[in-house]
């Protein structure tokens, strides 16, 4: 699962709801979107495997910036927007 983390729209809120649903080892938080594709290129198969919910501020979709380059399968991606959109 993806969770694209979109400023001042309550994802803190949501990630605090959905994060007791994994485990430590399962959660990749993404500190920087820039920073993103290095960490996910640096991290070893096994791990990425391991890993079930990507939480942060990322850019979305593949190519150049995309983490979803280093996927083997489609994640489940979702955010929180706030009126006005």
């Amino acid at each position: 699962m993806f969770f694209l983390h979109i400023p001042k729209t309550g994802g803190v809120s949501l990630y605090e709801l959905i994060e007791p649903n994994f485990e430590l080892e399962e959660i990749f938080p993404v500190p920087d979107p820039v920073e993103s594709r290095r960490m996910f290129a640096e991290l070893s198969p096994e791990k990425l495997a391991g890993i079930r919910l990507v939480r942060g501020h990322f850019w979305f979709g593949p190519g150049d910036w995309g983490v979803h380059d280093f996927l083997a399968h489609d994640p489940i991606t979702i955010t929180l927007l706030r009126d006005p959109v």
